[in-house]
């Protein structure tokens, strides 16, 4: 299992990199929008301002796509205006932090640390 240590900095290098947070325009990414009538910046700025170490389920782990696509992937939940939601990011080498799953959460997620 990871260490909390790890996790408390991949959490402190995404918020530091806030301004380079995208959002991948997978349909399902729309669900939280329409539920919560925000857009998806305040969501993101939601995300920004309360997502915790503790919030971690998973991860790093490599991208699926063929050929994968450099940079590691971590899987978060976090309740926003009360709905537990699923987050998937991917920290890219580039500096960019793609939020490839920001929706309510399908499937009950394994939480270590809370």
């Amino acid at each position: 299992m990871i260490d909390p240590q790890t996790i408390r900095g991949i959490v402190n290098r995404i918020k530091a990199r806030r301004q380079s947070w995208r959002v991948s325009r997978r349909s399902k990414n729309t669900v939280l929008v329409s539920i919560l009538a925000v857009d998806q910046s305040e969501i993101l700025d939601i995300i920004f301002r309360e997502l915790s170490w503790r919030d971690y389920s998973y991860g790093p782990i490599m991208d699926d796509h063929q050929p994968p696509r450099p940079g590691d992937i971590w899987v978060f939940s976090l309740a926003i205006s009360g709905i537990d939601c699923y987050l998937k990011f991917q920290d890219k080498p580039s500096g960019v932090v793609m939020w490839i799953s920001i929706h309510p959460i399908e499937h009950p997620l394994n939480l270590p640390y809370k």
